[in-house]
């Protein structure tokens, strides 16, 4: 039997939903077993990976620390920086009363700003996939 890699789209949207590696006849199986609600099909290739808007605007990049939990995150930061480094306190402040938020840059941030936040909050979730997973969300936020 030969090995592959198979992939479960959703018929819906075309989102990538698993994969799996075996034969077909494997492929088949599982995708009954963990799809037994259908609206999953398989491929051989994975789907193309949706476009990020790469800018948000303040009411959705509210919604996006909302819904993740990182608006805790920011305060926490942001009161540490208060007492202990007034300048990128105020750079910070600046950056949230931004008219347009730009992913690369908001990962550029999160970046400088990791270590502290991992101090602070060593559960925090704020690896580079995890932002850009819920900065894909914020965009199509219905706001």
């Amino acid at each position: 039997m030969s090995q592959q890699e198979f992939f479960f789209v959703d018929n819906a949207t075309g989102a990538l939903r698993g994969s799996f590696v075996g034969s077909a006849d494997e492929a088949a199986a599982h995708l009954v077993a963990e799809f037994a609600g259908g609206g999953v099909s398989i491929a051989n290739e994975p789907p193309d990976a949706p476009a990020i808007a790469p800018v948000l605007s303040p009411v959705r990049f509210e919604w996006l620390l909302a819904y993740t939990g990182l608006d805790d995150v920011w305060e926490a930061l942001m009161a540490t920086l208060k007492e202990t480094d007034r300048v990128a306190f105020a750079t910070l402040k600046a950056q949230r009363a931004k008219t347009q938020f730009h992913l690369s840059v908001t990962l550029a941030v999160v970046d400088q700003y990791r270590d502290q936040v991992m101090a602070l909050m060593p559960d925090a979730q704020i690896s580079n996939a995890d932002i850009t997973a819920a900065w894909a969300l914020a965009a199509e936020a219905q706001v």
